[in-house]
């Protein structure tokens, strides 16, 4: 890859900022049964320009100045297996350079959707997953993608967050519940004709469970994944590394987690 295409692809890449925090005085802690519980807690760019299929000659600084407003909507030239571009909401002209760059992907994520709780006061009330954000649905978006590039594939990502303690109790423990959420994700990816999607729940709840939750989120993953695949569809799990800045294990994951989950997930996407 010569100096220009590596300028334009970081312009192409799209990033989501998580932040997490922890409550360190235990007398604040919260408990879930087995679980202890923390608290998970625009620049615009400017118009390109001119858009064209760059070459792979020399490139130069005065090149790159020259250049820097032209988008490269040419097709790949790297051999990477996987490609994948968020593209979010607030963001209009992101949605714009996933249309015209869709040959520069093998993977578009628009961050649409939110899994939360549905539950209700009432005790021993059935628990639900709740589905938001639908209303970002672009269907004409998704069909300019697919014109551009017949090959890509459209993986919306689903937020795990804002599940009270004694709801996110009954996620853990109850098959049931785990059931009907992947059938409401499934039946949605159908429904506007996607082909899988990016499920942030692994840091999500190791983060609020204190890394407590480890065999009961294996078996999610394992039994989640098996549904998509059962219908044809794609399972990205969001990953954390194993380790920090200095080396250190963040408890997030380990050789051994990584290895089950390596038989279930089609990708891993690394924060």
């Amino acid at each position: 890859m010569n100096l220009q295409q590596l300028v334009i692809l970081l312009v192409l890449c799209f990033s989501i900022k998580f932040c997490w925090c922890f409550e360190d005085d235990n007398n604040n802690d919260e408990q879930l049964g087995d679980f202890e519980i923390g608290e998970a807690f625009d620049e615009d760019i400017e118009t390109f320009d001119n858009l064209h299929d760059v070459k792979g000659e020399d490139t130069l600084k005065d090149d790159i100045l020259q250049d820097y407003q032209n988008l490269d909507v040419g097709k790949r030239n790297f051999n990477s297996d996987v490609t994948l571009g968020y593209v979010t909401p607030w963001n209009n002209h992101g949605y714009d350079v996933a249309k015209w760059a869709a040959q520069k992907f093998t993977h578009i994520s628009p961050v649409w959707f939110q899994l939360k709780s549905a539950g209700s006061p009432i005790e021993d009330a059935p628990l639900f997953c709740q589905i938001t954000g639908t209303h970002d649905i672009d269907s004409g978006w998704m069909d300019d993608i697919r014109k551009n590039n017949s090959k890509v594939k459209i993986v919306p990502r689903f937020l795990f967050e804002a599940w009270p303690v004694e709801d996110l109790k009954k996620f853990l423990y109850s098959e049931e519940v785990q059931r009907r959420c992947v059938k409401d994700i499934i039946r949605l990816l159908q429904k506007n004709q996607m082909d899988g999607a990016v499920i942030e729940i692994w840091v999500q709840i190791m983060s609020m469970t204190r890394g407590s939750a480890v065999e009961y989120l294996l078996e999610i993953i394992e039994s989640w994944s098996k549904e998509f695949h059962k219908y044809g569809l794609e399972f990205i799990l969001p990953m954390m590394p194993a380790l920090d800045a200095n080396y250190e294990e963040t408890g997030i994951v380990n050789r051994e987690v990584m290895r089950r989950l390596m038989s279930s997930v089609e990708l891993f996407k690394c924060y």
